[in-house]
């Protein structure tokens, strides 16, 4: 993080996004191995950690070995937010987000404060870049 970002939010995925799994699990536990699949997907979701600043995103993941990774908001070029009827009930929210660069971005089961906060901050990122650079059609498709 550079001296001049701050921390916005921080949070993990809730593991509402495993109702699936947890559910099909408990119907064939007498077979033992639905246990270790809901056990791995359990640590899974408890080992990821998404963090906003006010210039980037980043997201850590992995159980044995970890893995994080810095997307820049001014890259962002729109972010899509679903909240699937189990969600609803947790006041949780998927969000989908495609780059400049058409790779997605899938922060899943997050609080639903965090759109509100990346989409804020992905606009004054956009606007103090373009402003730095002095870019002007920046986020225009190209035919």
């Amino acid at each position: 993080m550079q001296a001049d970002e701050q921390q916005l939010w921080s949070g993990q995925p809730s593991q509402w996004q495993n109702l699936d799994v947890f559910v099909t699990a408990g119907l064939f536990c007498w077979l033992l191995f639905p246990l270790f699949i809901v056990w791995h997907r359990w640590l899974e979701t408890r080992s990821t950690e998404y963090r906003v600043t006010t210039q980037q995103l980043i997201i850590t993941t992995g159980v044995f070995s970890r893995e994080t990774n810095f997307h820049e908001l001014y890259n962002f070029k729109s972010c899509r937010f679903s909240q699937p009827w189990y969600l609803i009930r947790a006041n949780l929210v998927d969000v989908e987000i495609l780059t400049n660069n058409d790779s997605v971005i899938l922060l899943r089961a997050v609080q639903s404060c965090v759109p509100e906060i990346l989409r804020d901050n992905i606009e004054l990122c956009r606007r103090r870049y373009i402003r730095e650079q002095g870019v002007v059609n920046l986020f225009r498709q190209q035919v």
